[in-house]
């Protein structure tokens, strides 16, 4: 593991971060959790996640895991009342000691912690509210760092109603008010295609100041799954919404070509896109080869080095003639 000293080096770095457009900072490595939610695997996964650098923990109310990941929270975070005096002793970044290597001990501001809200409970304001109440309580926390619209579309409502465009315009709305509430930092969706998130920008727009530009969209984004995004990657960057890329590595398919690009490629190939990435595993010498991964693009880029040449893009830009997805597909969702 890196000692905690180059920990704090590396979160020292703006590269490190996602600037949102609210000026929130996202770090942009984030832990998957999606199927993780057995325990101990669950609680194992996140402390080592944790000791190797990563800030930035992505779940889900669906996920069924944010009372485990509470527990590790519970252990690492300092109380409130400590933490206002720690901060009065010391005032950097990050506070962290060990103890026998063993003991970690995190301020709530530097962790990052996106949760969302399932296509079942977004039928009503007080079925929303009730949702997100319920993911802070699990978490055991009082504010979540990004709250996100899972899914374009409605359970039990026909992909190709137009109830899921009005449930998902109304279900913004509320997620606006829990922003200005103060509830959580930053808003955005999930799964939004051109079409859906097209949609939701008019919408907005049309309200003038009252509405809220979503700051970030987490989508299927990998070397075999991205001219697909052409479209809604240029509209991203004109309304400066952040996009995530879950399942950076496909599931593990990016092995099926690796002999023509490593693991480590793939994920600073998506880092050089300007997204964040939120790679998912369980195993420690997974973890610790993404984060690494991850690491040595921040350190590049603090010494102004060049990460791919215009060869290698060409390679890693056209590895497949037809594009590959191994999640769902929100294009069926009217």
């Amino acid at each position: 593991m890196p000692e905690i000293s180059d920990i704090h080096s590396l979160l020292e770095s703006e590269f490190y971060y996602a600037k949102l457009s609210n000026g929130l900072m996202m770090p942009k490595i984030g832990l998957g959790t999606w199927e993780v939610n057995q325990s101990p695997i669950c609680e194992d996964t996140i402390r080592t996640a944790l000791h190797l650098g990563y800030r930035h923990i992505d779940t889900a109310f669906i996920y069924r895991n944010e009372k485990l990941i509470s527990k590790v929270l519970s252990e690492v975070l300092i109380k409130e009342q400590d933490e206002k005096e720690q901060v009065g002793i010391n005032n950097k970044k990050e506070e962290v000691t060990s103890n026998n290597n063993n003991t970690l001990k995190l301020l709530r501001k530097d962790l990052f912690i996106t949760s969302k809200l399932p296509p079942t409970k977004v039928h009503s304001e007080e079925i929303i509210r009730e949702c997100f109440e319920e993911s802070l309580k699990d978490l055991g926390i009082d504010y979540l760092d990004c709250y996100l619209i899972h899914w374009p579309g409605t359970s039990k409502v026909p992909v190709t109603s137009v109830k899921n465009k009005e449930n998902r315009l109304s279900t913004w709305r509320v997620l606006e008010k829990l922003y200005k509430e103060g509830k959580v930092k930053s808003i955005g969706v999930s799964n939004f295609n051109f079409k859906h998130l097209t949609e939701l920008i008019e919408d907005i727009k049309q309200r003038g100041e009252d509405g809220i530009m979503p700051h970030v969209n987490q989508v299927e984004y990998h070397l075999l799954l991205y001219k697909t995004h052409s479209k809604l990657e240029k509209l991203c960057k004109e309304n400066n919404i952040v996009i995530q890329a879950y399942s950076p590595l496909a599931h593990g398919e990016i092995l099926r070509f690796k002999d023509v690009v490593n693991i480590k490629e793939s994920l600073q190939w998506i880092l050089e896109k300007g997204h964040v990435i939120l790679p998912r595993s369980v195993k420690k010498e997974h973890l610790e080869l993404n984060f690494n991964s991850f690491k040595e693009w921040v350190l590049l880029k603090n010494e102004q080095q060049e990460i791919f040449n215009e060869e290698r893009l060409k390679v890693l830009n056209n590895l497949v003639q037809f594009e590959i997805r191994v999640c769902w597909d929100p294009d069926q969702i009217a």
